[in-house]
């Protein structure tokens, strides 16, 4: 075999080498320095290739390492994995970017981005809901039931996200509710964008700020996502349409049934819900809070998130004037 030809080794021959325990290197393409290396003295898979700088990936997957070394004036490019419980994933991965890197369709560092976007779309299609969403959720059910209390359950579902896009979580009557949801001990929650915290024109807009805290899963009053959403189902057990209704408000916040034994965390509420008025005596940042930018560069800006905190803020669950607005 020539320099400029090349055979990626397959995965059975490689594992067969792996458990002889000896460090080894397999020739891919000298012609492009691309090797499978095995050190054995640090359990170490590695996929090698000549690029042109010492340019990394933009994304660096966690249980990967990434390093450029440099000899006789030669960059190459070295990603590695030392979680045995991995090799055959990294294996599959490290031949995809090599099959763009041989095809000289891509360079190393492209290839990795490539083959990584590629094998996100299908992780993203199976995560689970982060922590931070799972309470999230846990918010907007409990308004969801809150708002059922007073309204009815059609009523209900039909006020909470909308559609996808929806801006605002939920849309009553004449006013809209953000919810926001936090594990913290203040009041502190994360907004999106610029119109998160904008009002619709001609309706009222209020942040309704609940905190929940983690507890034993005896803990009287505790409850988990999947209890949550258990309970829900419960109440429209003899409701078909809205039973589809409320499976389809749930996908569209990412949750899905299968994924229903990850969400036991137990919370119970640290402290009653508060509704804050969203006006100029909210804290927020809005299209308008950036007219200082000119125009020409204003368009630039893709994505503002912030956070804001709101402790002593609005009034508390209970009060007239919170249920005047949430009964």
């Amino acid at each position: 075999m020539s320099n400029s030809q090349s055979k990626i080794i397959t995965w059975n021959n490689l594992e067969f080498l792996i458990s002889g325990r000896a460090s080894f290197a397999e020739n891919v393409c000298v012609d492009l320095g691309c090797f499978i290396k095995f050190n054995q003295q640090i359990n170490e898979l590695c996929f090698e290739m000549n690029t042109l700088s010492e340019k990394l990936p933009q994304n660096l997957p966690s249980e990967l390492k990434f390093r450029v070394t440099k000899c006789e004036g030669r960059y190459s490019l070295i990603i590695s994995c030392m979680a045995s419980e991995l090799y055959r994933n990294f294996y599959d991965f490290g031949c995809e970017v090599f099959e763009m890197v041989l095809a000289k369709t891509h360079l190393p560092h492209e290839a990795v981005d490539e083959a990584w976007t590629k094998w996100g779309r299908l992780i993203d299609s199976q995560t689970v809901l982060s922590h931070e969403k799972q309470v999230g959720l846990i918010g907007e059910l409990w308004t969801l039931k809150r708002v059922a209390t007073s309204r009815g359950w059609a009523a209900a579902l039909e006020s909470w996200h909308s559609n996808a896009t929806a801006e605002h979580d939920f849309g009553l009557e004449d006013y809209d509710l953000e919810v926001k949801s936090t594990t913290s001990e203040s009041r502190t929650h994360m907004i999106g964008s610029l119109t998160q915290l904008l009002p619709s024109p001609g309706r009222d807009l209020y942040l309704l700020s609940i905190q929940f805290t983690s507890a034993a899963s005896n803990t009287k009053n505790s409850f988990t996502l999947s209890s949550c959403v258990s309970e829900v189902f419960t109440h429209l057990s003899k409701l078909d349409a809205l039973q589809a209704q409320f499976s389809q408000r749930l996908s569209q916040v990412g949750w899905k049934q299968e994924h229903m034994r990850f969400y036991d965390t137990s919370f119970i509420a640290r402290s009653k819900p508060f509704l804050i008025h969203v006006d100029q005596n909210c804290p927020r940042l809005v299209v308008d809070s950036l007219h200082n930018i000119p125009a020409n560069l204003l368009h630039r800006i893709e994505l503002v998130a912030y956070r804001i905190r709101v402790d002593g803020l609005g009034v508390e669950d209970g009060t007239s004037r919170f249920l005047g607005i949430l009964p």
